[in-house]
């Protein structure tokens, strides 16, 4: 079952609301003129990475995420689940600095 039209939704669905919430402060307090550069480059950020991460489900044909963590071992888990902690982490703290 493909699913990836799916998880590019639920990714872009959830970045949006803290790109809405969050950035428009800091993207206009980031450049004196020219707001659409910073723009441009988060999106063209958020593009190659919902690439890479479909490119690499590619490679594993009928499985999810979580079988294929599953199927690794515990040091892969780790490996992969820690960058995504630190990012929640980070995002977490931004929301209520900002909030």
């Amino acid at each position: 079952m493909d699913k990836s039209w799916q998880v590019i939704f639920i990714y872009l669905l959830t970045h949006l609301g803290l790109i809405f919430f969050l950035y428009p402060a800091n993207i206009i307090g980031s450049s004196n003129e020219s707001h659409w550069i910073p723009i441009l480059l988060g999106v063209l950020l958020h593009i190659c990475v919902v690439y890479l991460y479909l490119k690499g489900l590619a490679f594993f044909p009928g499985k999810d995420i979580i079988e294929i963590y599953t199927q690794g071992g515990q040091l892969l888990k780790v490996l992969f689940l820690l960058p995504i902690f630190a990012y929640f982490m980070m995002a977490m703290i931004i929301s209520v600095r900002a909030y």
